[in-house]
């Protein structure tokens, strides 16, 4: 972990009481619990995240781990590596700190794997871990369980099925309501214990997939991928030509201000929303048109 001030500024220290934690401690707590750390699957929430001292800290341990075990094959590298990835949460309460944390950790991690998979590179694994950081690093108040929006903190749980991934959606206050679940004891009797739900469940899908990062629309139409957004722009496309081509030139003339304005934002929205990897809303927007 590089060296860093500890301050961003001293009004935030006033305001917030904002301090980092100095490398040399975040070592010495991480060794507190040192066998938890080198497993890859064990899940860590840093409550108070900042800008990642402790999680990227973490994420160097689970990765030196992945390279150890699955040095050798980087099909195997890269599934547990995402593996690694996954197990990793954290909220804060300052928005920058919290979008710092997500590409603080997707740099550790991507810095790793074009080292180690050079052959089997891809960009839709690279999605796929920046979208689990995007449902894993969250910005919110981890004391009232809300994120910056006002709503319940969700998190997303990520299970490694074979070269599968599933996930399921938990509200913090729920996992936290339900924690003594988690410290039972083999065969315990659970019958007065609460066990967390979901408050959404999604499908197995394979964990480097182009689909993980447009898993919110899955759950509802059934997969799509890059080469099925391509063909909706072709169809786009193909409209504006039968329009200009076809002798209907005078219906693009005819479309007043508002209703072109209302196109275009719907255009700049649908590709704000595709980059963001919520397909749903951009064929609401965009292929709506089509």
């Amino acid at each position: 972990m590089e060296n860093k001030s500890q301050i961003k500024s001293k009004q935030r220290v006033q305001e917030r009481g904002e301090v980092f934690t100095n490398e040399r401690e975040v070592k010495a707590m991480c060794d507190l619990v040192k066998d938890e750390t080198e497993r890859i699957e064990s899940r860590f929430l840093e409550p108070a995240c900042g800008d990642g001292n402790f999680l990227a800290e973490i994420v160097a341990r689970k990765l030196a781990v992945v390279n150890k075990r699955y040095g050798k094959s980087e099909t195997d590298w890269e599934k547990y590596s995402v593996l690694a990835m996954s197990s990793i949460y954290g909220v804060d309460i300052m928005p920058d700190n919290a979008a710092e944390c997500r590409e603080r950790l997707f740099k550790i991690w991507e810095k790793a794997y074009k080292r180690k998979c050079k052959t089997i590179l891809s960009e839709d694994c690279k999605n796929a871990v920046r979208f689990i950081l995007s449902r894993n690093v969250l910005c919110g108040d981890a004391l009232t369980m809300l994120d910056s929006d006002g709503n319940p903190i969700v998190f997303s749980e990520w299970s490694l099925i074979g070269s599968n991934m599933k996930r399921r959606d938990y509200t913090l206050a729920n996992l936290l309501e339900t924690q003594s679940y988690y410290d039972l004891p083999l065969f315990e009797d659970v019958e007065d214990i609460k066990v967390p739900k979901p408050v959404k469940e999604f499908d197995l899908i394979h964990a480097r997939s182009k689909y993980i990062a447009h898993h919110d629309f899955n759950a509802t139409f059934g997969k799509i991928s890059l080469d099925d957004v391509f063909n909706k722009f072709i169809e786009f496309v193909n409209l504006f030509n039968d329009l200009l081509i076809g002798g209907e030139l005078k219906m693009l003339y005819t479309i007043n201000e508002s209703k072109f304005n209302k196109l275009k934002a719907n255009c700049e929205n649908g590709i704000s929303d595709l980059l963001n990897g919520n397909t749903y809303h951009f064929f609401e927007k965009i292929g709506g048109i089509i």
